[in-house]
């Protein structure tokens, strides 16, 4: 039995008791928040740059999705994984990219390389059964990258092993156990893919007869409920 989950906001209050936190953070982290450097930023750009970005923005991919479903489990996997903001100087070291656009190219690699039936289904590596069987070579042939660091064997003089360990390895590591465990979950729980779990959640969501900050405050909740229930079983 594992030890017991967090305690969660109560009902109605979840996206506004993460905002706070989130300030708190910030706060206690002395980043400060300068907006009139961010009006001047904005004011300082070209208009038709802007024009052409504001709808050419980072969700829109030149790929074309079967389903809805399998378009909102393309993007709830790219959420799922859009969290190594913090890796972004060893990306770049290793990749020439950030973190967001190696996130995009591990996504954009487990989709094309998924069977090609009309749901990217069953066998398709970004289904509960894919994620759940994902393994570090494909992460690192996806990323062009390797989780191997050559070091002095202990016994041999003059005669070098690779073992995994490194940034990178780490890295690949946490994007694995991730995925792992929510396909794992997903299957457990009888979900196809994570889009499947979110799309029920939505279709819920939809048909409560409240205000839409409510309906969508819900669907946070419903997901942290959901995961956090499997996570500590």
């Amino acid at each position: 039995m594992s030890a017991s989950p967090p305690p969660l906001p109560e009902k109605g209050q979840f996206i506004a008791r993460t905002r706070e936190t989130c300030t708190s953070v910030r706060e206690h982290s002395g980043i400060k928040v300068d907006t009139s450097a961010i009006d001047a930023h904005l004011s300082s750009l070209d208009r038709n740059t802007f024009d052409r970005l504001k709808s050419s923005h980072g969700v829109s991919f030149p790929l074309t999705f079967p389903t809805v479903k399998s378009e909102i489990n393309f993007l709830a996997v790219l959420s799922l994984l859009n969290t190594l903001s913090a890796y972004r100087a060893p990306f770049h070291a290793a990749t020439g990219q950030g973190a967001y656009q190696n996130v995009i190219k591990l996504l954009f690699g487990l989709y094309i390389s998924s069977s090609n039936d009309d749901e990217q289904g069953a066998a398709g590596l970004l289904s509960a059964r894919g994620l759940e069987t994902l393994d570090a070579q494909t992460i690192e042939g996806i990323w062009g990258v390797s989780s191997f660091e050559e070091k002095p064997h202990p016994d041999l003089p003059g005669v070098t092993v690779g073992t995994r360990s490194g940034v990178m390895n780490e890295i690949v590591q946490l994007v694995l156990r991730v995925c792992q465990d929510t396909g794992r979950i997903l299957r457990d729980a009888g979900w196809a893919d994570l889009g499947e779990f979110v799309a029920s959640v939505l279709r819920e969501a939809e048909g409560l007869e409240v205000a839409k900050e409510e309906q969508a405050d819900w669907v946070v909740q419903q997901v942290s409920l959901w995961s956090l229930s499997y996570a500590y079983l």
